[in-house]
Parts: C-alpha cells; sequence; structure tokens
C-alpha cells in the first residue's frame, strides 16, 4: 500500500498571533522499493516532510499513512539518518551496528557479518568512531539504520558534509543497501545531481508556501553516467524549476 500523504500542511507560531507555513498542503504517493529524492531551496520545507513522516512532528493539517495505517509519532518501521553521523562514542563499529537488533532481542550475527563485508567495514569492526574518516562513520550510522529493516529509511541531507569524492562513493554504497534491502527510500538533498544519480523519482519543491512544484519520474538504468545525455537533461529541468541558471552556476 505504500505512503500516502494526503493534504498534509506544517505551521508554526512563531511570535503572537503570527504564523508561518513551513508546509503548504502536500499530497504524495510513495509505492514500496522507490527511492524519492527532495530537492528545493533551503527553507523550502524538505526537511520538515521527513520529519513529519518520521512521526518527530505532527502535521497541522492532513494526514500521512503507511501501509493503510495513520502515522502518529515514532515508530521502528521509520528510520531515520541525519547529515551528521549519530554513533555511540563508547561503542565499536560492530557494537553500534549491532545496538538495534539487541534492544529488540535479536543478535542478528549473520546479517551484521553481511552488512559490514557489504560496506566494507569488516576491517574496522572493532574500531571506535573517533579513530573513523567522515566517510566511515556516515557508513556506519547507515548500515546501523538499515539493520533494524525499516519499511521506510528516510535520509535528511545524509553526505552533505562529505567531501565531493568520498560523497560519490557513499552515494554508490547507499544505493548497494537499497538494492540489498528494498526499503522505501526518502532522502533530502540540495544536491541535484546527487538526486538524479539516485531516486527513481525526483519531488522539486518551491521556496514560496512549501509546495511540490514537480513530480519527476527518472527513466534511468543503474548505475547511472553523470555525463549521460538524458542525465543531463533532467539536470537542466530540475535547475530551470529552481530557477538556476546553469551559465551562472558553471562560471
Amino acid at each position: 500500500m505504500g505512503l500516502v500523504i494526503e493534504n498534509v500542511s506544517k505551521s508554526f507560531a512563531r511570535k503572537e498571533k503570527e504564523i508561518t507555513f513551513a508546509l503548504s498542503p502536500v499530497n504524495l504517493q510513495v509505492e514500496e522499493g522507490e527511492f524519492l529524492s527532495i530537492v528545493g531551496p533551503s527553507g523550502c520545507g524538505k526537511s520538515t516532510l521527513l520529519r513529519l513522516v518520521a512521526g518527530l512532528i505532527p502535521p497541522t493539517s492532513g494526514r500521512l499513512m503507511l501501509d493503510g495505517q495513520e502515522i502518529e509519532g515514532t515508530d521502528a518501521k521509520r528510520g531515520m539518518a541525519f547529515q551528521k553521523p549519530t554513533l555511540f562514542p563508547w561503542l565499536t563499529v560492530e557494537e553500534n551496528i549491532a545496538f538495534g537488533p539487541r534492544m529488540q532481542g535479536k543478535k542478528k550475527p549473520e546479517e551484521i557479518e553481511r552488512m559490514l563485508e557489504l560496506t566494507h567495514l569488516t576491517k574496522f569492526r572493532k574500531a571506535y568512531p573517533h579513530e573513523l574518516s567522515g566517510g566511515m562513520a556516515q557508513r556506519v550510522a547507515l548500515v546501523r539504520t538499515m539493520i533494524n529493516e525499516p519499511e521506510v529509511f528516510l535520509l535528511d541531507e545524509p553526505l552533505g558534509a562529505l567531501d565531493a569524492f568520498t560523497r560519490m562513493q557513499m552515494q554508490d554504497e547507499l544505493l548497494l543497501l537499497w538494492k540489498e534491502k528494498k526499503n522505501m527510500m526518502l532522502m533530502v538533498t540540495h544536491d541535484v545531481d546527487e538526486a538524479i544519480y539516485m531516486g527513481t523519482r525526483v519531488i522539486v519543491m518551491a521556496k514560496a508556501g512549501g509546495s511540490i512544484l514537480r513530480d519527476i519520474s527518472i527513466d534511468l538504468d543503474y548505475p547511472r553516467k553523470r555525463l549521460d545525455s538524458k542525465f543531463l537533461s533532467y539536470r537542466e529541468e530540475i535547475m530551470r524549476l529552481l530557477g538556476v541558471d546553469q551559465d551562472e552556476e558553471s562560471a
């Protein structure tokens, strides 16, 4: 049945009698196994939408449904990863990944081993977070969320703090995890190329009022080539919707 977002809006009271709408009424449906990229200017409501799906904040109006059940508060079915890795500094890589299953009374040793191998973390299993690079720590954070097998994986700029080369490597790592687990993915990003490279669909949001400008299906096979003419065509379309002059961008 997937995720259904029906006439959902979110407003905040900043001062007495002053109300700011972070998100105008949004209607959206996401099927199981889709990878939805969400792009838009800063302050357009991207992260607000993600937090609503996570159940971290309630909607002002409308409703959110997952598999026919209304979303009310947080739930293990919805896992979230943030821009900065939130690891327990006193636990090793392996212990961080095993933390969720252990709290649920599930040891999952074979699954943990497989995920360590899949993400090239096996030789770092006994390392502590302070001994890891930024990209490696983020990899651990992503695996730690994925090992809990959420139906919906929510990513709020998960690669935004990484350098360009590490970021591209992590994009491929994340796609490997998605293909392995077949989760529904919702990812907020400011990087248009990243949105196209990873998403089966790209949602473009407007700055004013937090509404959806366009829902674009990305008809490209994986792995994708960033210099492919069709890739560049999608890029041009999304940049135009965002009001970005690509000649100015490259200047």
